[in-house]
């Protein structure tokens, strides 16, 4: 294919076909779902503001491995992360010099 990175992350088949609560369009990505319960939702991978848009929040894929990335839920960013990690996740500790 052409240059650029391409861009890929889960979609479930059951909320695909059957949005789970008004505001979710049908086709929505996991990573712009708000389900608190769904392990691969924007509130379980959502890490920080994309510095690309002004609504968007860069989401850990975590089915990118080896190569972890983090994809915006509105725009077309994508952040990898460093090579040579074999577990990554997200964490709810957050840095106090930040």
């Amino acid at each position: 294919g052409g240059g650029g990175a391409a861009r890929a992350y889960s979609l479930c088949p059951y909320c695909y076909n059957y949005p789970p609560f008004e505001n979710v369009s049908k086709g929505m990505a996991c990573n712009a779902c708000t389900i608190p319960t769904c392990m691969h939702s924007i509130v379980h991978n959502g890490i920080c503001p994309c510095p690309e848009c002004p609504s968007g929040v860069l989401v850990f894929d975590p089915l990118s491995r080896p190569k972890w990335k983090l994809d915006c839920s509105t725009c077309n960013c994508v952040v990898f992360l460093p090579t040579g990690a074999h577990k990554v996740s997200p964490s709810d500790d957050k840095c106090e010099s930040c």
